[in-house]
């Protein structure tokens, strides 16, 4: 099978954006570990919807491999098909969370309850924000329709961790506090609306004295994920030497 110089290039693009959304079907199926009891049954109703999400994601995965192998057996070496090269790569670039950002959008804050400590019922670590309640505001803003997102200045990819260390929050293994800044680039509307919806996940923390509040932005920036980035076990694989025959 004869191999084009620009097949090489496109079908990188398209694996790296297969394994993006691979990755996030992988992250977003993680059990939220509740505080307390007191929040086991609202974080399961949590877990379910993440389910669902996740069969959309499988969805998208399907057609991006869909699209890798029309790649393969529509790409020439002219200057149209370079230009939709770059094009593909410089969009693969902002799902890889490689590129700086702009654009409309909201910016999250989140902060634990203000209530006197004397005046609180049951465990007091249902009154703090937790990873757990970070990572469903994040869920909300990615359904409903974010392009890019950063918690505390942290770039959110395909591979980041959000997750309680102590009495800490880690983010791509940096340790930040509150007040938390969750940063969102998208319909600025539609991105309040679904953090605001009545009985969503500003309702539900609210019941716990969270304060969290939405600000729209007719521009906000998004700095590029700034760690390394190192696979170990992940590789691509060649289909088209498996295609162009042997055993």
């Amino acid at each position: 099978m004869k191999i084009y110089a620009g097949q090489v290039p496109v079908a990188l693009v398209c694996m790296v954006l297969v394994y993006i959304i691979a990755c996030q079907i992988g992250s977003m199926s993680k059990p939220i570990d509740p505080a307390s009891t007191a929040r086991v049954d609202e974080l399961q109703v949590l877990l379910s919807k993440e389910k669902e999400k996740n069969a959309d994601l499988l969805v998208e995965l399907t057609q991006s491999q869909r699209t890798l192998e029309e790649y393969r057996t529509t790409v020439s070496n002219n200057s149209e098909q370079g230009k939709t090269m770059k094009e593909e790569l410089d969009r693969a670039k902002i799902l890889a969370g490689l590129s700086d950002v702009e654009g409309p959008g909201v910016v999250v804050t989140m902060t634990d309850s203000s209530t006197s400590s004397a005046l609180l019922e049951g465990a007091i670590e249902s009154y703090i924000v937790h990873d757990g309640d970070i990572r469903e505001v994040v869920s909300e803003l990615a359904g409903a329709g974010a392009e890019a997102v950063s918690i505390n200045g942290q770039r959110i990819i395909s591979t980041s961790g959000i997750r309680c260390v102590g009495p800490v929050v880690m983010v791509n293994d940096v340790k930040i506090a509150p007040p938390f800044e969750i940063t969102a680039i998208g319909d600025s509307g539609t991105l309040e609306a679904a953090i605001m919806l009545k009985g969503g996940v500003a309702d539900r923390l609210k019941n716990w004295g969270i304060n969290i509040t939405v600000k729209k932005l007719n521009k906000v920036k998004i700095e590029k994920y700034d760690g390394v980035l190192t696979y170990k076990y992940a590789k691509p694989i060649d289909n088209t030497t498996a295609q162009g025959g042997g055993n």
